[in-house]
């Protein structure tokens, strides 16, 4: 077998990604058609506590349309803010993902390298042009004690996207489940939106997120 054919086999092998859960993401708007949401509290009385990026994670699940293969992985927080009004309740929020950090948990060796070279590469998040990713709260409403409905702003490789999704706290920690579709922020690689005849080679448009927050 020569390395070309070598090479094809195992970028199609591990491609499963795009894209949960307690808390499902409502329909993304585009920063086209979205209308601007306020802070539902002057920023300046807010009181902020750091996100401890070391405690905290973000993982990722992608997975062929058919259903057949899954990859799971993470991204590192670069930095992050909570901020709370005067009953202590959530009302805003900053983060910044590291999109170099991009990692992935089951594969090995070889294979598992070409995955994680793949997803950094223009076919996926262009991560030399765009090393950052952002979410930025915009408003928060309460369901009950502890838990929250939450409209951010998500940018990946500088497109903007409002993303709703629900948060549970319990003292310092902070969990949110949702999915996205991938699409919305030009990530079209193997996807039935944009290229015919992919069949069981499609990937899911849809990446599920599992985030866990630690204030310090």
């Amino acid at each position: 077998m020569n390395k070309q054919l070598k090479a094809t086999i195992l970028i199609t092998a591990a491609l499963a990604l795009s894209g949960c859960s307690l808390f499902q993401s409502a329909p993304q708007t585009s920063t086209d058609d979205q209308v601007a949401i306020n802070p539902i509290v002057d920023t300046t009385t807010q009181k902020q506590r750091v996100v401890n990026t070391e405690s905290s994670s973000l993982e990722w699940e992608g997975s062929m349309i058919s259903g057949i293969k899954s990859h799971q992985g993470a991204m590192g927080i670069k930095e992050g803010m909570l901020g709370f009004n005067q009953d202590n309740q959530l009302v805003s929020g900053s983060f910044v993902i590291d999109m170099n950090s991009i990692e992935n948990f089951d594969q090995e060796g070889e294979i598992k390298q070409v995955l994680i070279d793949h997803l950094k590469s223009a076919d996926f998040f262009n991560v030399e042009a765009h090393p950052e990713a952002r979410l930025e709260i915009t408003s928060t409403e309460v369901i009950s004690e502890n838990n929250y409905a939450v409209t951010a702003d998500l940018t990946i490789k500088d497109i903007t996207n409002s993303v709703q999704f629900n948060v549970e706290q319990t003292a310092n920690e902070f969990v949110s489940e949702f999915t996205i579709d991938r699409t919305r922020w030009d990530v079209r690689f193997g996807s039935n939106k944009f290229f015919d005849n992919l069949k069981d080679g499609a990937i899911s448009d849809e990446i599920k997120f599992n985030v866990n927050l630690i204030t310090n």
